[in-house]
Order: C-alpha cells, then sequence, then structure tokens
C-alpha cells in the first residue's frame, strides 16, 4: 500500500472520520480531505500532518508504507518499564522463541519443496515478530547504559 493510500484509509477508519480526524487535528475538514483524495493534485499531505494522523489515531500505516517504501519495516517501540535482570531474561526468552518459530515456519514451508504465498507470510510474519522482538529487548537493556554527564573541555587561552 502506498503511503497516500494509508493515509486515506487511515483517515476514513478514523471514528467520525475524515471531520472527526480534522476536527481533533484542529484543521478544516474540506482541506484534510482534499489532501487526502489522490485526485486532487493541488492539494498536499504534509508531513507533519501525517505525523499527527498517526499519534492521534494510534495507527501506524502511514510509517509502515513509508518504512517499506524506504525498503525497511516499522517496528513499534515497547512502553518504557523497568529494566530488571526478570524483565530483561523474558524478553530474551521470548526472542530465542519467535527465532524457534522463525526456523519451524521457514522448515514447514520448504517441506513439499515449494513455497506458497499463505506460506510467505507466515514466515514473513514470524520473523517480523522475532525482529520485534529483538527491538524489545534492545530497548530494555538500553535503559541500563549509565548516563554521564558531557566532559567540559578548556578551551585554549582560557578556562572552561
Amino acid at each position: 500500500m502506498s503511503v497516500l493510500d494509508a493515509a486515506y484509509r487511515l483517515a476514513h477508519a478514523y471514528p467520525g472520520g475524515v471531520r472527526a480526524l480534522a476536527a481533533r487535528m484542529e484543521r478544516n475538514s474540506n482541506t484534510l480531505a482534499h489532501e487526502l483524495n489522490p485526485n486532487m493534485p493541488t492539494h498536499k499531505l504534509g508531513l507533519g500532518d501525517a505525523a499527527l494522523m498517526t499519534a492521534l489515531s494510534g495507527d501506524a500505516s502511514i510509517a509502515e508504507a513509508m518504512a517499506r517504501a524506504a525498503g525497511g519495516v516499522f517496528v513499534r517501540l515497547p512502553a518504557s518499564s523497568q529494566a530488571s535482570d526478570e524483565a530483561l531474561l523474558e524478553q530474551f526468552a521470548t526472542l530465542v522463541q519467535d527465532f524457534g518459530a522463525v526456523g519451524a515456519s521457514m522448515n514447514e514451508a520448504l517441506a513439499d519443496g515449494r513455497v506458497t504465498p499463505r506460506e510467505f507470510e507466515r514466515f514473513a510474519a514470524t520473523v517480523d515478530e522475532m525482529c520485534a522482538a529483538g527491538i524489545a529487548l534492545r530497548e530494555r537493556f538500553s535503559q541500563l547504559v549509565e548516563q554521564r554527564p558531557a566532559l567540559r573541555v578548556a578551551k585554549a587561552g582560557g578556562a572552561a
């Protein structure tokens, strides 16, 4: 799905539709509708508005479409929580379990010597889950990094 298609679908799926979303954005609903209309080349949806639509709706489809257009994937970061030893071990266990699921999914898809679109979709979903688990572990582990104040460097010929 293209970025513009994702924006159009997000706005129309929003509770109350484009009019309600525009009101939350403090925008004119007709202007927003024109910006979302692929047949209105004179109106363009701005990146700031696309980001606001995403934030207000909680729908990441625009970000997902942008990531795909750039050859990447979108991964939602987990909510911030304490980086306890137990939580880190749970995240690691999830990552290992998801890695095993990737192998099982690949093995199942290759069992008959051909990969169907449905088998690929299942495989891709398990890879995405594994990646998300890895990023969740990375985020939680990053909370353990010690934050030190920046060192002050003395300027030549004077005190810092």
